[in-house]
């Protein structure tokens, strides 16, 4: 794996694979829903949904076209700090420069226009709707705005109803010059491709573009972060959903650097709750006590801020919430005083090591 810095500041990773009979694709902005103005939130989301219509070269029917007679499938995501294209295809040269043709194009061209952006909205207001018919998306933003109120990680992604209709286009425009740039972006390839070839590419399409006079410097975010463990509730019907989240140390505290080991917090989280075949807390709440089916952990590793934690969340019959939250308060306590045997900590590597591979396959 080799890292490239174009005089621009356009980050490559190039990762080459022999073996592999594939190639993905990453262009990544190191941007997200952070970044939204106030009053404005779900303003990178919406960029990522319009940078899939006409630029100033290509309209936008053309360009889905291209991807898909050459047999690339493609996707788009929005975090809170950055916004992720992705494309799969088959390891073809000619497949990827158009790839990295198209990304050139988009990062300074995109039209965005008032029609589209209108048609996005609507768009993204049905995917707030079912955002929230999912009980555990509608928790998860539950405890972020109970964490960092209307601001930071407490803004969602998507925005809100409200605040997606107060973007208009000159402000998207605004928020699309400023953040789509050479330095503020990381195109990342991996599987088998000729490195060489690729970064001469790379160079040809990426090597003119510049960053817009007068835009200033980006910034690092200033985000409150979770400092005390925070609970949320969500009531549906004859069912509840609970969500637990505990402060973890900063990565970027030097005086935590020694409590700070991923990949201990990441045994340790399987045995709250990502892992059903070795998690303490599923075995207990679902097999002894029979209150829930499962139980789902997830943890936050600090990248672009001081924030990480780990959120364990669970459904199960409605009233009886005191006693899962109590049971998921004990377990981690005895995780924290008792530690984990050697057994644990064995099916929690073999279980780590065998998800990898299937996110890799």
């Amino acid at each position: 794996m080799s890292e490239y810095r174009l005089a621009n500041g356009l980050r490559a990773i190039l990762a080459p694979d022999a073996k592999s009979t594939a190639i993905a694709f990453n262009m990544i902005y190191l941007t997200g829903s952070l970044d939204g103005p106030q009053g404005q939130g779900g303003t990178a989301h919406l960029l990522e949904h319009l940078l899939f219509k006409d630029t100033a070269t290509v309209p936008g029917a053309q360009l889905i076209e291209g991807l898909s007679q050459r047999g690339i499938k493609f996707n788009a995501t929005t975090s809170f700090d950055r916004t992720h294209y992705m494309a799969f295809l088959a390891a073809d040269a000619d497949k990827l420069n158009h790839l990295l043709a198209l990304e050139a194009d988009r990062m300074f061209s995109a039209r965005l226009d008032q029609a589209d952006l209108q048609a996005e909205i609507e768009v993204v207001v049905r995917e707030l709707e079912l955002a929230q018919d999912n009980p555990l998306s509608a928790l998860g933003q539950q405890m972020f705005a109970a964490t960092t109120p209307g601001q930071g990680l407490g803004r969602p992604v998507l925005g809100s109803r409200e605040e997606l209709t107060n973007i208009g286009v000159e402000q998207l425009r605004a928020f699309y010059r400023e953040h789509y740039r050479p330095d503020n972006a990381v195109i990342v390839i991996t599987g088998k491709f000729d490195s060489k070839q690729t970064l001469a590419a790379i160079k040809q399409h990426f090597t003119p573009l510049a960053t817009l006079a007068g835009i200033a410097e980006k910034q690092p975010l200033a985000v409150p972060v979770l400092d005390k463990p925070v609970t949320a509730q969500l009531k549906r019907g004859d069912n509840e959903w609970l969500a637990l989240a505990y402060p973890l140390p900063a990565a970027s505290d030097q005086a935590n650097s020694k409590k700070v080991d991923s990949a201990t917090l990441y045994i340790a989280e399987h045995l709250q709750g990502r892992s059903q075949m070795v998690s303490r807390l599923s075995r207990r709440v679902r097999e002894q006590e029979g209150l829930t089916y499962g139980i789902k952990s997830s943890m936050k590793i600090a990248t672009f801020d001081d924030a990480s934690w780990l959120m364990i969340q669970t459904g199960y019959p409605l009233g009886d919430g005191p006693r899962v939250a109590d049971m998921a308060r004990e377990e981690l306590q005895r995780l924290i005083e008792d530690g984990i045997t050697e057994q644990e900590l064995h099916y929690a590597k073999q279980t780590i090591l065998h998800e990898r591979q299937l996110a890799v396959a």
